[in-house]
């Protein structure tokens, strides 16, 4: 008789493992992200709250693993135990998406936003040229899973359009002074 596999939130298991440098990666390998969003979306909901509590518990900087689990889950109960976690983590966590077509692209730039819950900032541009920047603000954001990218590589296509258009005269936004951190060392 096969016993039964102890489940990943084990509490006598080894923290801080192989299991915590995945989560590690994701923020720089959009690969290493796409591994845990595609086995966290497989789960029933009692195993998305173990997986959760794993992350908590095995991760020293739990906050970017968490807010990429709170754009794709679909439970408000889990998104809002998701969403008191990363405030509860402390750590300022951010998530990056890069879609480029040619000569046409678009970056979005999310972040937690005290009192409101996040903000974005997506830019659109075509050749070169901004045609949109635009900055929202809502308790949770979905994102594409198929284009969270390293957010050093989205600051080195996206500064450039940026500086670009403001010594074309234009202006940015207002706010959009609260996302130079996406744009310094990462």
């Amino acid at each position: 008789m096969r016993t039964k596999r102890p489940g990943i939130a084990r509490a006598d298991r080894p923290r801080r493992t192989a299991f915590a440098e995945l989560v590690r990666q994701g923020p720089t390998d959009p690969q290493a992200f796409d591994a845990l969003l595609f086995v966290y979306e497989a789960l029933e909901p009692e195993g998305r709250r173990a997986l959760i509590r794993a992350l908590w518990q095995d991760v020293p900087s739990p906050g970017p693993a968490l807010a990429a689990l709170a754009t794709i889950e679909p439970d408000m109960g889990l998104r809002e135990e998701l969403a008191s976690l990363l405030r509860r983590s402390g750590g300022l966590w951010r998530l990056t998406t890069l879609r480029e077509h040619g000569s046409r692209g678009e970056a979005c730039l999310v972040q937690p936003r005290l009192g409101i819950g996040h903000e974005r900032m997506r830019v659109a541009w075509n050749r070169n040229t901004i045609n949109e920047i635009r900055i929202e603000s809502r308790r949770f954001f979905e994102i594409d899973r198929a284009v969270l990218t390293p957010q050093a590589r989205v600051a080195d296509v996206v500064a450039p359009l940026l500086w670009q258009h403001i010594r074309a005269g234009r202006a940015l936004p207002m706010g959009a002074d609260r996302f130079a951190p996406f744009f310094g060392a990462v």
